[in-house]
């Protein structure tokens, strides 16, 4: 896909970093439960996104 602007292709980075995490965390909770270890359903994931040109902006 080709983001139009620099806004769009952070928004597609961050939708595509959110969907590597899901899938990760998916395969960590398989792991964890087949090896009978604790869960890690109610421990958020942090995204961070470096948004200085905006801040820059205003």
């Amino acid at each position: 896909m080709v983001a139009t602007s620099s806004n769009h292709s952070q928004v597609l980075a961050i939708h595509e970093a959110s969907r590597e995490c899901v899938w990760l965390r998916n395969m960590i909770e398989h792991i964890q439960e087949s090896c009978g270890l604790p869960s890690i359903k109610d421990s958020p994931t942090i995204l961070y996104e470096d948004n200085a040109k905006h801040v820059l902006h205003n």
